[in-house]
C-alpha cells in the first residue's frame, strides 16, 4: 500500500511539477495507475481550461433545435446593398437568469436591446455569427430588440437567435418588422431568397448563452506610486486601486495578466468622480511578456500596448461616465493580457474589478492522455485547451483573428475532437455553413483543396458516427461539390484549376519575421523579414491538389454507394482510376525516387515538399511500390525542408507511421511542439520555427490560439495507446499498444458505445503490459496482448 502511495505521489510530481497542494485532491489508489478521477485534477492543471468541469446543461438539445428553425429575413421590396434597421418586440412575464443573443449579416451591424448596446459585428469574412450575453439588458415586460445592418456587397439580410434557458426564446421570421432607414417606415420581414454567400445557406446558428466570468491572475500598474493600494490582483484578493488626483501630467498603465490565453468580453468594473483626465481610457488587447521574451503564449504584451494595431485588434477609445460603472467591451477577443491606459488623473478613479465573460461550448474531457513523459503531458493539455476555445458557433481556426470557419482547419479540429470530446454536432454543424445548400458558384473559403476536404470530412464524420441518415442527405450536395471540381481536369486526366482560385496546400509562401522588434520603434520591417526557403511549387498541375481530388472522387463514390447511387458511385470510381494512373505517370520523379510538386507545362517541378508526398501516401495515389523510395527520398532528407506549420504536420506525420516510421514520430513531436511548451505556452501557435525567436507573421496577424495544430490529440491514443478503430461507428477495434520510449501510459478515447480505456507500464525485461475496458458492443479484434475487461 506505501509503494502505491510512493509511486502515486512520483507521478503526480512528474506531471504536474510537484505540487503537492494539488497532489492533496486526488484520490489515492492502489494500483500503478491513475484512476479517472485522480487523471481528471492532472488534466485540469494541464488544459488550464476556466470551463473544464462546467456541465452540459439539460436543456442544450433544444437550443440546437431553436437554431435550426432561424430564416435568413429581409426586405420585401430592396434587393441591393444598404442599411436596413430588424425589430422585435417580445414580452417577458419575469427576467431570466440567463439569456444569450446571435446574430449574423452579410456586413457590419449594431445590436440594441430596449435601446441600450448590446454589441456589434463585422463582415461575415471574419465571423459568420456573433454571439453576445443579454440578461442584463432585458426587462419584465415589453422589451424591443433592434439589429442595424449595413451591407456594402450584397442585398441587405439578416440572421437571429434570441435563446433563454431552459427552452424558451426566438428566431428571425417573418414575425420581425424591418426598415430601410432609422426612423423610416416599418414593414414584415420576409424571407431572403439570396441566402448568404451564395451557397443556399438557411435556418443556421449554433448554440449560445454559456458563459463563465473569469478573473486576472496578476495584475500591475505603472508607474506604481500612482495608486494608493497597489495591488499585483485586482479582483482576486478583493480590494480595489485608488487612483488619486491632483497630477495631470502622469498618465497610468494598467497591464493584466489573464495567466492564460482566453477569449470573451472584457468588463472594467469601478467608480468615477467625473471625467477621469483630458482624453478618454484606451482599452488594448494581447499576449505575453515578449519584452523579455518570457512568453506564455497567446496574444502577446508586446501587442497589447502597441500604437499600431492590427485589424482584426483595434485599440479602443470610451468615455467613463460620473459615478459607478461596469463597462463591457462590445466585441468578442482573444488575448492573454490587456492593457487598460487612463490618462493623467483631475479627479480620483477607482477600480473594483476586471475580468472576462469567456465563453465555451458545452462539452466534456472524455478522452485524455497521460504518461511517464511530462513533456508529452503537457503537449496534450495545450492541444487539448486550444481545440477547446477554438469550438464556438463552429470551429474556428483561432480566437484572435479570423474566428472563422476554414475547412481545412475545420476538418484537423474535429478529427481532433473525436478522441477528447466525442462531439459530432459541431462537425456537422460546421461542414453545413461551408457547404450549404444548392448549386457551387465557388469553392470553399475560395480555395479548391478545401472543397475536397469537406467530402473528406464527411468520411470522417461517418467513419465516427456511422451515421448514414446524414451522408444521405448530402448526396446531391457531394455531386454538385465533385462536379465542380472535376470540371477542371486537364486533357492528361490532371487537376489544374484556374488561378483566380487560391491554390493554399500550407503556409510555406510567406515572409517570416525572424527576429524580435518593436513595431513602433521599427517601421521598416523589410530588414527584419525573410521569404521562407521552402515554398512549395504552387503553378501548373499541382500534385497536392490532384491527389486531393483523387481522394475525395474515391471517398464520395463510396459515399453515394452508401446513399444508394449506384450508377453515380461507378462513373466517380472511373474518374478516379483514370486520375491515379495520370498522377503516377506524369507526376512521379523517378531521379529524385518521390513525386514532384508540380507539373508545368510538361515539365516536372524542381522543387519536392513533404506536403505533395504525404497527400500522395495519405490518398492511396502512390502504390505501396513507391513507399520506401518516398521515405528514404523524402521524410528521411534533411534537404527536404521540415514544416514550418503544426497544421500539415497532421498529414505527414500520419504519413511516416503509414511508411513505417514509428520511432521517429515521438521525436519529431518532441522537437516540433516541446519547445513552444518550454516556452510556457496555453495555446498553440498558428506556426513556430523553435530556431527563431518567436512566430511568424507580419506585425500581430499571427493567431497564437490556432487549434489545426492539434495533431497529438489524434495522435497519442492510436499510436501509442494502440485503440485503432476499424470499421464505421466504433462497431469493431483493435488494440496495438507502444510505449515506445515511455515507462508508462494510460488514457481513453470516446466512442458513441461507450468509452474504451487503456492503461499501459514497461514490465520486466521492457516488455509492456496492460489493461483496457472496452464496452461490450464493440468487436474486439485484436487485445494486443492486454488483460481485457468488457462492461455494458
Amino acid at each position: 500500500m506505501r509503494k502505491a502511495f510512493l509511486f502515486f505521489w512520483i507521478i503526480l510530481l512528474l506531471t504536474h511539477g510537484g505540487s503537492l497542494a494539488e497532489a492533496d485532491k486526488a484520490e489515492p489508489i492502489e494500483d500503478p495507475w491513475l484512476s479517472r478521477r485522480a487523471a481528471d485534477e492532472l488534466l485540469r492543471h494541464l488544459t488550464r481550461d476556466p470551463a473544464f468541469d462546467e456541465p452540459v446543461p439539460s436543456w442544450w438539445d433544444a437550443q440546437l433545435k431553436l437554431s435550426y428553425t432561424a430564416w435568413w429575413i429581409t426586405h420585401p421590396k430592396v434587393d441591393k446593398p444598404g442599411f436596413a434597421s430588424f425589430t422585435k418586440h417580445f414580452n417577458l412575464e419575469a427576467v431570466p437568469k440567463s439569456a444569450g443573443l446571435t446574430v449574423a449579416t452579410d456586413g457590419t451591424f449594431v445590436v440594441t436591446l430596449n435601446g441600450k448596446a448590446v454589441g456589434v459585428g463585422n463582415s461575415p469574412r471574419y465571423e459568420h455569427a456573433r454571439r453576445f450575453p443579454v440578461q442584463q439588458f432585458l426587462r419584465k415586460g415589453d422589451n424591443q430588440l433592434t439589429v442595424q445592418a449595413q451591407t456594402p456587397n450584397s442585398a441587405i439580410q439578416m440572421l437571429a437567435m434570441l435563446f433563454i434557458p431552459p427552452d424558451g426564446g426566438f428566431v428571425s421570421d417573418d414575425s420581425w418588422k424591418v426598415a430601410t432607414a432609422a426612423d423610416g417606415p416599418e414593414v414584415p420581414a420576409v424571407k431572403s431568397k439570396l441566402h448568404a454567400y451564395g451557397t443556399g445557406r438557411e435556418r443556421l446558428l449554433g448554440w449560445n448563452v454559456l458563459y463563465k466570468k473569469v478573473k486576472p491572475v496578476g495584475l500591475e500598474i505603472h508607474p506604481p506610486e500612482t495608486v494608493k493600494y497597489p495591488l499585483r490582483m485586482l479582483d482576486v484578493d478583493g480590494k480595489s486601486a485608488i487612483f488619486p488626483h491632483g497630477d495631470a501630467k502622469r498618465p497610468v498603465r494598467v497591464v493584466i495578466d489573464f495567466g492564460r490565453e482566453v477569449l470573451g468580453y472584457v468588463h472594467v468594473v469601478g467608480r468615477s468622480e467625473g471625467r477621469v483626465g483630458a482624453s478618454s481610457p484606451i482599452l488594448g488587447f494581447g499576449e505575453d511578456q515578449q519584452a523579455t521574451f518570457e512568453i506564455a503564449t497567446g496574444e502577446f504584451y508586446e501587442e497589447a500596448k502597441a500604437v499600431k494595431r492590427h485589424r482584426m485588434n483595434p485599440r479602443d477609445s470610451y468615455d467613463l461616465p460620473t459615478g459607478a460603472f461596469d463597462w463591457r467591451h462590445p466585441e468578442r477577443r482573444g488575448f492573454r493580457y490587456v492593457t487598460l491606459d487612463l490618462p493623467p488623473a483631475t479627479k480620483p478613479l477607482t477600480l473594483d474589478g476586471i475580468y472576462v465573460e469567456y465563453p465555451y461550448y458545452p462539452t466534456k474531457y472524455r478522452g485524455y492522455f497521460l504518461c511517464s513523459d511530462r513533456q508529452l503531458n503537457r503537449i496534450w493539455g495545450v492541444c487539448a485547451y486550444t481545440l477547446r476555445i477554438c469550438m464556438q458557433s463552429f470551429y474556428e481556426d483561432g480566437v484572435k483573428r479570423d474566428k472563422w470557419p476554414w475547412m481545412g482547419d475545420a476538418r484537423v479540429e474535429a478529427q481532433m475532437n473525436f478522441p477528447v470530446f466525442g462531439d459530432t454536432y459541431l462537425a456537422r454543424f460546421t461542414m453545413d455553413n461551408l457547404r450549404g445548400r444548392g448549386k457551387l458558384t465557388s469553392h470553399l473559403n475560395a480555395i479548391p483543396a478545401y472543397s475536397m476536404y469537406w467530402i473528406l470530412g464527411l468520411q470522417d464524420y461517418y467513419f465516427q458516427t456511422g451515421d448514414k441518415d446524414y451522408v444521405t442527405s448530402q448526396a446531391d450536395e457531394i455531386e454538385d461539390l465533385l462536379d465542380f471540381c472535376l470540371v477542371d481536369l486537364d486533357k492528361n486526366n490532371l487537376y489544374d484549376p484556374p488561378r483566380r482560385w487560391w491554390r493554399f496546400i500550407d503556409w510555406t509562401q510567406k515572409k517570416i519575421l525572424y527576429d524580435l522588434v518593436d513595431y513602433d520603434e521599427a517601421p521598416d520591417l523589410d530588414k527584419h523579414l525573410k521569404w521562407t526557403d521552402h515554398q512549395i511549387d504552387y503553378k501548373g498541375a499541382m500534385t497536392a491538389q490532384h491527389a486531393l481530388l483523387y481522394d475525395a472522387v474515391s471517398q464520395g463514390a463510396t459515399l453515394l454507394r452508401m446513399a444508394g447511387r449506384e450508377a453515380s458511385a461507378k462513373k466517380y470510381e472511373a474518374i478516379a482510376a483514370k486520375m491515379k494512373a495520370a498522377g503516377n505517370r506524369l507526376l512521379w520523379d523517378p531521379k529524385r525516387g518521390a513525386y514532384s510538386d508540380s507539373l508545368v507545362e510538361g515539365k516536372l517541378s524542381n522543387k519536392t515538399t513533404r506536403q505533395s508526398n504525404a497527400v500522395a501516401v495519405l490518398s492511396g495515389m502512390a502504390p505501396p511500390e513507391r513507399h520506401a523510395a518516398i521515405r528514404r527520398n523524402v521524410f528521411h532528407n534533411d534537404d527536404v525542408p521540415q514544416l514550418q506549420t503544426y497544421y500539415f504536420s497532421f498529414y505527414t506525420l500520419q504519413t511516416r507511421y503509414q511508411l513505417g516510421d514509428t520511432v521517429e514520430i515521438l521525436d519529431r513531436i518532441r522537437k516540433h511542439w516541446g519547445p513552444l511548451v518550454a516556452k510556457g505556452a496555453t495555446t498553440l501557435w498558428e506556426r513556430y520555427d523553435p530556431e527563431r525567436r518567436m512566430g511568424f507573421g507580419e506585425k500581430f496577424d499571427t493567431n497564437m490560439s490556432h487549434a489545426w495544430g492539434a495533431a497529438p490529440l489524434d495522435l497519442f491514443p492510436k499510436h501509442i495507446l494502440g485503440i485503432k478503430q476499424t470499421a464505421p461507428g466504433w462497431t469493431s477495434i483493435r488494440l496495438e499498444p507502444n510505449l515506445h520510449d515511455l515507462q508508462w501510459a494510460q488514457g481513453a478515447v470516446p466512442t458513441p458505445h461507450g468509452d474504451i480505456s487503456v492503461w499501459l507500464k514497461r514490465g520486466p525485461k521492457g516488455k509492456v503490459v496492460g489493461r483496457a475496458r472496452v464496452p461490450a458492443a464493440i468487436e474486439l479484434e485484436d487485445a494486443g496482448g492486454l488483460t481485457v475487461e468488457r462492461y455494458k
